[in-house]
């Protein structure tokens, strides 16, 4: 029974920190054009759409950027590749 248990909570614990790694590909994808609406108002920031992996298909998908008010205190900084020898992964942009 204890064998069973551990395989179990062993199994989980894989699969969960698998479904938080970073998706991993051989080159950055090429980035669409976005044309960027009118902002709504002059206090608006604009924030790059970021890149989400797609772990059935293994690729990135390019999120839309939008338009949102800053947050007090903080400063917004863009998301960007990182290169390593498993390859290319998105670190997701943020509030700091």
């Amino acid at each position: 029974m204890k064998k069973i248990l551990l395989f179990i909570t062993l199994a989980m614990s894989t699969l969960f920190f698998n479904a938080c790694s970073p998706g991993y590909v051989a080159s950055e994808p090429t980035a669409l054009v976005v044309v960027r609406p009118p902002s709504p108002s002059r206090n608006h920031i604009w924030r790059d759409g970021d890149w989400q992996y797609n772990r059935r298909q293994r690729v990135y998908v390019q999120k839309q950027g939008y338009w949102t008010a800053p947050r007090r205190n903080r400063s917004y900084h863009p998301g960007h590749w990182n290169a390593s020898p498993r390859g290319h992964s998105w670190k997701k942009g943020g509030w700091r």
